[in-house]
């Protein structure tokens, strides 16, 4: 037992030994898992920066020691891709304009760190792509600048919201994309972000930044001091334009920053618009041309989305749906919404007050939108009726009572017509409703009344104007009851009895008025239930027969010469 404990010992001081002569890094050696090199970056005229700096982070790098490579200096060098070669530290080298350059930097890590290949370079916050690790544990690392520019900066824009009536200034100037300038951000109670606001309709009056606010019929000023960014600068020569006009000057201040003022057009308040536009109509296509009257000191918005020439058509039935400007048409019963977005002329703001005529009707001031940039969106909503079309004139076609005929309760309707009818008729003389289910019929010497209640389809509607005409006349009387409903009463006249006669021993007298043409006459005699003679002749007013056959009764029959239908009741003795 004591000979193994003494050899496991041995073996246990002899890893000891060895442990103590393998360096400390290859034992414990943390991976570097980004790095950030930062260069000053190539201007034309300036001399290479051959001293790399780091990002702060506690990754532990340096760079390593010179090299034997002319063109390293401090484990940086600079080659000119356009002209093919490198740039030697102390030789007076310069950037070119227009050339390209690869700057190269060989980096090494401290004790205890080492670069591997998922480390991540970057140089002033450019992804890099990976970069080389030498088997001497050096990172090299590269990257191209394209051809370099001259820092002087020959022009610039400025873009600012120009005044417009109870807005206050904008102290936010915006400028193009890659811009080598910028306003600084300095600021007193007149002056914000290196920005000035002047009134100058009178003299100058500066705007504080905490209450100016524009007012309508002055004229006022916007100052903007502009900073070169590092490695640039203005020159005399400099251009400038403020939302795209030409400024009142430019100049350079003796700090190089450029000095920039534009006097904006004295603004003038809108108070009125005035709109006309044709209202919704079912079926047709909607209006996306709006006419303006008076001093129309204003436009409309163009690319207005979802509409055309600033005007948007929404149906509010469907889900807010655009109408489509170029095939859409209003559809029954809808409700639909007309939007039109209108922007000031230069110069011109829409006052707060702004009074809106659509179409000859005031719109209420809740439907008109005003924005930042000093448009306006006007908006006109239509309810369901609008789309209706209204029923100008209607016409009934019944069938007259006639005696011993069933009233007629299927009117016939003109082609195409936008509404239906229900059908009520009276017996004026028995003071009764006839019941269509009960087989009435027609009696002589009863007068007769029909009601017709006319019934507007779905998306159309009566007025108190329609006319109506029954049989081609004047109705007794047309009652407006609803947009959907009317009320139409005519009276036939009383129905005369159109058979008579009379019997004296064989001889049957007849008497007949209001026949129609072609009428026919049939006379028959009666025994017991059978006939025993019968006759038939063209139906005169009057006159006599001569009957044969036997019998006490009689009956007379008027029909039709053509139908052979009966024209009224039978007579009998």
């Amino acid at each position: 037992m004591k000979y193994k404990a003494h050899k496991l010992l041995g073996l246990f001081l002899a890893l000891v030994m060895l442990a103590g002569l393998l360096p400390m890094s290859a034992m414990a050696a943390t991976v570097i898992a980004w790095v950030n090199v930062t260069l000053d970056t190539p201007v034309v005229g300036a001399s290479p920066d051959y001293t790399a700096e780091f990002s702060d982070g506690g990754h532990c790098y340096t760079v390593s020691g010179t090299e034997s490579d002319p063109s390293f200096l401090n484990s940086v060098s600079w080659f000119d891709e356009t002209a093919n070669k490198a740039l030697i530290p102390g030789n007076g080298d310069v950037f070119e304009a227009g050339h390209s350059y690869t700057v190269t930097v060989c980096l090494t890590a401290e004790e205890g760190w080492r670069f591997y290949r998922s480390t991540h370079p970057m140089l002033n916050g450019i992804n890099l792509d990976p970069g080389v690790l030498t088997p001497s544990g050096i990172y090299k690392i590269e990257h191209t600048f394209t051809s370099v520019k001259d820092p002087l900066i020959d022009s610039v824009s400025v873009t600012i919201d120009a005044p417009m009536g109870g807005e206050r200034p904008d102290y936010t100037a915006e400028f193009p994309v890659g811009a080598l300038y910028r306003s600084d951000t300095y600021s007193t109670d007149t002056y914000k972000n290196d920005i000035m606001w002047s009134d100058v309709t009178d003299g100058t009056t500066y705007l504080n930044i905490d209450s100016g606010v524009f007012q309508a019929d002055r004229r006022y000023r916007v100052t903007v001091y502009l900073t070169a960014q590092e490695g640039c600068h203005f020159s005399d020569s400099t251009k400038a334009t403020v939302n795209g006009m030409s400024p009142d000057s430019v100049s350079v201040t003796s700090s190089g920053q450029l000095y920039v003022y534009y006097t904006f057009p004295v603004i003038k308040e809108i108070a009125r618009v005035s709109i006309t536009m044709d209202t919704p109509k079912l079926g047709a296509e909607p209006d996306f041309e709006p006419v303006f009257s008076g001093d129309t000191h204003y436009r409309t918005v163009d690319n207005v989305y979802g509409g055309k020439n600033g005007v948007q058509w929404i149906d509010r039935t469907m889900s807010s749906d655009f109408v489509d400007p170029d095939s859409g048409t209003f559809e029954k019963a809808h409700v639909y919404e007309a939007d039109i977005w209108l922007m000031p002329d230069d110069g011109y703001a829409f006052s707060n007050q702004l009074t809106v005529s659509f179409n000859g009707e005031t719109i209420d001031t809740a439907a008109i939108s005003q924005f930042e940039d000093g448009s306006i969106k006007i908006s006109k909503t239509y309810s369901r009726e609008d789309t209706y079309e209204t029923i100008t004139d209607a016409a009934i076609a019944i069938d007259a009572p006639a005696a011993g005929k069933k009233p007629d309760y299927s009117e016939a309707l003109p082609d195409g017509a936008l509404y239906d009818a229900d059908v009520y008729w009276y017996d004026v003389t028995a003071k009764q409703n006839l019941i269509p289910r009960e087989n009435e019929r027609f009696q002589e010497g009863h007068q007769y009344r029909v009601t017709v209640d006319l019934l507007a389809e779905e998306a159309s509607e009566f007025s108190e104007s329609t006319t109506v005409t029954l049989n081609g006349t004047s109705p007794d009387s047309v009652r407006f009851v609803d947009t959907g409903k009317l009320e139409v009463i005519y009276t036939f006249p009383v129905l005369t009895k159109m058979l008579d006669g009379s019997v004296s021993g064989n001889k049957l007298t007849y008497s007949i008025s209001g026949a129609p043409s072609g009428a026919k006459l049939i006379a028959a005699r009666y025994d017991g239930g059978k006939m025993t003679d019968v006759q038939t002749v063209s139906a005169p007013a009057s006159g006599t027969l001569t009957m044969k056959g036997s019998g006490a009764d009689y009956k007379l029959f008027l029909i039709g010469g053509v139908t052979g239908s009966p024209l009224c009741a039978a007579w009998s003795s």
